[in-house]
């Protein structure tokens, strides 16, 4: 995907978001690949530069248990974006067929 398209996608459904929300600070919770750490780092960015509070495992702190602490944001979000990339699919293929295995 191009970064043009990519941005039109993200302003897309940040309107979207914007729109379907009625709570005072929307939280919102992010999924992805370690690898797309960076977009991620952008997109966190630029939903809490438009008033969203974000989500995303760079909070998760040492000795906490990760998938207890995921699970509860999930629980606190008012909204769950997926970003889905070839390394995302990448990481759940991999999964898939190891547990095949």
């Amino acid at each position: 995907m191009s970064l043009a398209k990519a941005s039109r996608s993200m302003n897309t459904a940040i309107d979207e978001m914007r729109l379907a929300s009625t709570f005072a600070t929307p939280r919102v919770f992010i999924s992805y690949a370690r690898p797309d750490r960076e977009r991620v780092e952008a997109l966190t960015a630029r939903l809490k530069s438009e008033g969203y509070q974000v989500w995303w495992d760079d909070e998760i702190v040492p000795g906490e248990f990760f998938d207890e602490r995921i699970s509860d944001a999930i629980d606190e979000a008012h909204a769950v974006v997926v970003l889905w990339s070839k390394n995302s699919y990448k990481s759940v293929g991999s999964a898939g067929r190891r547990r095949r295995a």
